[in-house]
């Protein structure tokens, strides 16, 4: 991603920042071994969804 792409997309995030692997991992075990939920999505965007 070039720099000024970078900064955009940073700018358009409301956290600032981009989801950390840890962050996305977290989501996906949790997906994977819930078993309750189903049929859910989990907006992993920094905010981005609740402007």
């Amino acid at each position: 991603m070039s720099d000024p792409a970078r900064s955009e997309a940073l700018n358009s995030i409301p956290l600032s920042r981009f989801g950390d692997v840890t962050e996305i991992a977290d989501a996906a075990v949790f997906l994977a071994t819930n078993k309750y939920a189903n049929n859910c999505v989990l907006n992993l965007d920094g905010g981005l969804s609740a402007v």
